[in-house]
């Protein structure tokens, strides 16, 4: 009888060991994808990317990224970097490599033009949520 015993408390063990890795690993995962790495679906181009959350500060033109507005996020191609000259209803703007806000080199307050599939827009340093490869 104490061997049932015996036997009863190694499985009631292994399989609290079971669970608790489980739930570690569950805890691992989600803090990778909040915080690494993420996988967004781009509701109007159907396409599938994998966005590299810790590259957000070093973007070129032809980068695809994702950013948010208005609780929604959207990818797009970064076409303008700061300091670029662009031509909007035919006249010249430059984007800004100053912080707007407080005229100091903050570079959260960058802006980037970004050609999305439904236009092109100005998105600052802090909507961009990463650098996006596309999966399929």
């Amino acid at each position: 009888m104490s061997t049932s015993n015996t036997q009863r408390r190694w499985i009631a063990r292994q399989a609290l060991l079971l669970v608790a890795t489980c739930v570690l690993l569950v805890g691992v995962m989600l803090l990778v994808r909040r915080y690494c790495f993420t996988i967004y679906a781009d509701p109007v181009t159907g396409d599938r990317v994998v966005v590299n959350r810790l590259d957000r500060s070093s973007f070129e033109k032809g980068d695809r990224v994702v950013f948010a507005q208005k609780d929604a996020s959207y990818t797009g191609f970064v076409e303008a970097l700061p300091g670029d000259t662009i031509m909007l209803k035919g006249e010249k703007y430059l984007i800004p490599t100053r912080c707007i806000c407080r005229g100091t080199d903050c570079v959260y307050c960058r802006y980037y033009l970004v050609n999305t599939s439904s236009g092109t827009t100005l998105v600052g340093q802090h909507a961009m949520t990463g650098k996006a490869y596309k999966l399929y």
